[in-house]
């Protein structure tokens, strides 16, 4: 899966202007075989090979920060080299305002038939973070922990994995 936010240094990008509906065209000067596509009005990304033919597609949000991170948002597919869809799934936005992995998930064989259905939740998980502190004179360690609430995607309910002639091969429950 793309990644759900990523930030890209202004000065290594180049931007195509003059597209119509508000759009932009990226290229990514140290990778110049995938062109981005903005759609400002649809809030659309859309990633494309050299030869112009789709790579991922999908929605996106921006956060109020700077610089701006697009946030993945919305159902994302991702394409094998022949146009086939080879993964299908959703973003969304968690409690702390970050995109996440939420709802159907697909994947396909090259020949298009399912390899995978499944669905994505959001969980929470506690996490510790500590902070020690070294007293100069007796050498003696001050330990203080502080929990936080992170989240992340996890599997869950039923999923089923195929064989390239898209009979069921496998199933799989995740609670």
């Amino acid at each position: 899966m793309l990644g759900a936010a990523q930030v890209i240094p202004q000065d290594s990008l180049v931007y195509y202007t003059g597209l119509a509906n508000g759009q932009k065209e990226i290229s990514y000067k140290y990778d110049k075989t995938k062109t981005l596509l903005v759609d400002f009005a649809k809030q659309k990304l859309s990633l494309y090979s050299a030869d112009k033919r789709p790579v991922a597609v999908g929605g996106y949000k921006t956060a109020n920060t700077f610089p701006v991170k697009l946030h993945a948002d919305g159902k994302w597919t991702e394409y094998y080299d022949n146009g086939i869809p080879r993964k299908e799934y959703h973003y969304t936005s968690g409690p702390d305002k970050k995109s996440y992995l939420s709802g159907e998930y697909i994947e396909y064989h090259p020949n298009g038939e399912h390899a995978v259905k499944g669905s994505y939740t959001i969980a929470a998980y506690a996490w510790v973070d500590s902070t020690i502190v070294i007293d100069p004179k007796t050498g003696e360690a001050l330990v203080t922990p502080k929990l936080t609430l992170r989240y992340h995607s996890i599997p869950n309910g039923n999923w089923t994995y195929y064989n390239t002639d898209g009979n069921p091969a496998s199933k799989k429950e995740f609670d």
